[in-house]
């Protein structure tokens, strides 16, 4: 097997990914013993100079595993990046029926308060920049009007018993 090969930056980004995975399971040996294979084999696909990758079964295998982990899960956050999506967990914190109407309200309210303060903080009319958008925490901010869209999505499956 070759270790010279030049992938690309698309690539590279994928390898980047495997790594953190393999990384936060606990190792190269420890996910060979995990997945059944020799610890080369995750030495191989975590390396920037060659071909091998991790199967969709050895990532749902590990990922599922490393759940809590930071940025988890990395390869299918990859993925959907190299999509053009971005992955935002479902919620887990849905209500029963009786309480749906207060939790919507609640998320909505605070969804409200986050695009007001995004609005305000931008207001100058000169575009936004990039130390605006640290200045005032635009990213996760972002993020937060995100998960609130995700864990209103997930209260209506929930409701309707999906």
């Amino acid at each position: 097997m070759s270790r010279t090969t030049q992938l690309s930056p698309r690539m590279q980004l994928l390898k980047s990914a495997s790594r953190a995975l393999v990384r936060a399971f606990g190792g190269q040996v420890a996910a060979g013993e995990q997945l059944g294979k020799r610890h080369q084999r995750y030495s191989d696909v975590c390396l920037p100079n060659t071909e091998d990758f991790l199967t969709i079964a050895e990532v749902m295998d590990l990922e599922s595993n490393t759940v809590g982990m930071a940025d988890h899960p990395p390869v299918t956050r990859a993925l959907a990046r190299e999509q053009g999506y971005v992955l935002v967990p479902a919620a887990d914190d849905t209500p029963d029926g009786h309480d749906w109407l207060t939790h919507v309200a609640r998320l909505s309210s605070e969804a409200g308060e986050i695009t007001s303060d995004i609005a305000a903080s931008v207001a100058d009319g000169d575009g936004v920049t990039a130390s605006e958008v640290d200045q005032h925490k635009l990213e996760e901010r972002a993020a937060r009007l995100m998960d609130i869209a995700a864990a209103i999505h997930r209260t209506a499956q929930l409701t309707r018993g999906d």
